[in-house]
């Protein structure tokens, strides 16, 4: 019987830090965090897997059971041709302006020392919302970026930031359907907003404008939770597949459609085919 593993790949500005929490709560020592700036094994360093298919193996069978954070979905692709292992894809998405602001103001908030600090956040304290996003792209297409390299079938879970409680109740239900329900800590990185954000409307076009592909994926999203929510079946065993939600629009469809468009986008513009943002 093949290991199932939990890939949970967080976008930022998702809600991604709180949904950790329940991830630790329910996975305790299983659960294996992916960031740069976090210890990890050797074997995760860097953008792509390392080592041989036995050292992988042997990773995740001593303990592994949840690897959770900023990574693109590629990443771990590999381990659905590794004997014994089968990967299950899960992810949260935002609406795609709300998360832009997120970003933004996040990184204004950013105490580095000025000698220190990364591109980005300086120029998210230079410029104005409008010339940060138009001029550096941080942030474009962030959300299809990671997930790029999935399909409709392997992405088993999908939530939705704002709409966190639903979303986590799903993810119990398919996931944890026996776990008792536990207290879900919300981590407000931007503490003093409340709600959502307060964009005026030639400005949240615009983000719509730059961001095309998360706002169809996000269109998606939403179908895919609305229709889980719907159809939400009894208890299921750990790490089911749920039903394609009727409501949704054809996964496969929008995939290839947005891989067409942004290779187009790419090759005018310079930029490499899969090149994050």
């Amino acid at each position: 019987m093949s290991l199932k593993v939990m890939i949970s790949i967080h976008v930022p500005k998702t809600g991604g830090t709180s949904f950790r929490r329940m991830l630790e709560d329910l996975f305790g020592d299983g659960f294996q965090p992916d960031y740069d700036w976090e210890p990890r094994p050797a074997l995760m360093d860097g953008t792509e897997l390392q080592g041989s298919d036995d050292e992988i193996r042997a990773m995740f069978e001593n303990g592994i059971r949840c690897v959770h954070g900023h990574f693109n979905a590629r990443k771990y692709l590999r381990l659905r041709e590794i004997e014994g292992i089968e990967p299950v894809f899960i992810t949260w998405l935002r609406d795609p302006a709300e998360r832009c602001m997120s970003t933004y103001h996040f990184l204004r908030k950013l105490d580095t020392p000025v000698d220190e600090q990364p591109e980005w956040e300086r120029k998210a304290k230079e410029l104005s919302e409008r010339e940060f996003f138009e001029q550096t792209r941080y942030g474009a297409n962030r959300q299809f970026a990671q997930l790029r390299a999935l399909d409709r079938d392997e992405l088993a879970f999908i939530g939705c930031t704002e709409r966190f409680e639903d979303s986590a109740r799903v993810f119990r239900h398919l996931f944890f359907p026996n776990a008792a329900p536990v207290a879900i800590q919300h981590e407000l990185r931007n503490e003093e907003r409340t709600g959502r954000y307060h964009i005026p409307a030639p400005l949240r076009a615009r983000l719509v404008e730059l961001n095309v592909f998360d706002e169809q994926l996000y269109q998606y999203g939403r179908g895919w939770l609305s229709g889980a929510l719907r159809t939400m079946p009894g208890d299921q065993q750990v790490f089911p597949t749920p039903a394609q939600p009727e409501s949704a629009p054809s996964f496969a469809r929008l995939w290839q459609s947005f891989g067409r468009r942004i290779s187009r986008s790419e090759s005018e513009s310079g930029r490499r085919p899969g090149q994050n943002r």
